[in-house]
């Protein structure tokens, strides 16, 4: 699992991972992963089969994730 952040600092992205215990890294997205999987609000979840294949989309991470 990897989460792409647009628009933060760095600072600020290191202080929330720091405050929620995320376990998994954080990259830096001047806007093109963000506009390649057509994301236009945050946060967004997407989950990507082996084959790169969409396979959820949402607000938040499935069920069977949480």
């Amino acid at each position: 699992m990897v989460a792409i952040a647009t628009g933060d600092k760095p600072e600020a992205i290191e202080r929330f991972r720091k405050e929620t215990g995320m376990a998994y890294p954080v990259l830096l997205d001047g806007g093109g992963a963000a506009a390649a999987f057509g994301v236009v609000s945050s946060p967004t979840c997407i989950l990507v089969g082996p084959d790169g294949t969409i396979t959820y989309r949402g607000a938040e991470p499935p069920e069977s994730l949480r």
